[in-house]
């Protein structure tokens, strides 16, 4: 929308959303992982992502004080135009359960940092994140 001079603000003008967009295509999956689902939401000027991976590779573990053992773990970049402004952290959740720290980098990487003390996923567990942000102008 383009606004001119004398122009009122109004609630219908405030709420244009001539911007929004929705996308599940794009997503690029790391080794080892593979794509359950991927949607990516843009309204009123608020980005969503959901992301659903299976894992297919080897079990990936952490030590006791819950580091992982062979180091962060990259499972995914998000497509370009979906991804955030600066470097986020999220939860993301194991099969049913809030098990550790995703970030998701300007670039579109996601990675998981953390997970709880000895914990692990293994063959064909699923992990789910979400995030969102304000959206940046094109």
């Amino acid at each position: 929308m383009e606004w001119l001079a004398g122009m009122r603000m109004t609630a219908e003008r405030l709420n244009d959303n001539t911007a929004d967009e929705e996308t599940t295509a794009g997503l690029t999956v790391a080794t080892g992982w593979s794509l359950n689902g991927f949607q990516g939401r843009k309204v009123n000027g608020i980005t969503t992502v959901y992301v659903s991976l299976n894992r297919t590779g080897a079990t990936v573990t952490t030590t006791s004080a819950g580091a992982l053992s062979a180091g962060p773990q990259l499972v995914c970049t998000l497509p370009i135009g979906w991804r955030p402004p600066d470097t986020i952290i999220e939860n993301f959740d194991k099969s049913g359960t809030a098990d550790g720290g995703v970030s998701i980098l300007a670039t579109g990487t996601c990675t998981i940092q953390s997970m709880s003390p000895t914990a692990s996923i293994t063959l064909n567990q699923d992990i789910t994140f979400f995030s969102q942000w304000i959206s940046e102008n094109d």
